[in-house]
């Protein structure tokens, strides 16, 4: 059962990441990071996918969870968990299209919050 979980909590991060957005595009901001800021923010828009497409399935929270410390998560796991937090905070709709929506708009959500925290830090560092 959780080698079934992992799959598809991975194959909804993959299937979420590659599909074509109408939403709105990443912010313009964006390009300014670093490779390695930008990549670590793809990765946490990524995994918010996952964990809200988990959400929208009807995965209960403690299951995503666990799967996420097993997963090697690592030193996401911690804003994993506020993440997590907030998707399952978030009503689960009816509409499949509107649930494909939620997903796609939660990941948008964090990468752009995740590109905003990294350019804050960017500009509260001394500069020598």
């Amino acid at each position: 059962m959780r080698r079934i979980f992992v799959a598809t909590l991975l194959s909804c991060s993959f299937a979420a990441w590659a599909a074509p957005s109408s939403a709105a595009p990443a912010p313009a901001a964006a390009p300014a990071l670093k490779t390695q800021q930008a990549n670590q923010c793809q990765e946490i828009s990524s995994l918010a996918q996952a964990i809200m497409a988990a959400r929208q399935k009807g995965i209960p929270m403690p299951q995503v969870l666990e799967t996420l410390k097993q997963s090697g998560a690592g030193n996401l796991y911690t804003p994993m968990q506020a993440i997590a937090q907030d998707a399952y905070s978030r009503p689960q709709p009816v509409a499949e299209l509107d649930r494909q929506k939620a997903v796609q708009d939660f990941g948008n959500e964090a990468f752009a919050s995740c590109t905003k925290a990294q350019q804050q830090q960017a500009q509260s560092k001394p500069k020598r």
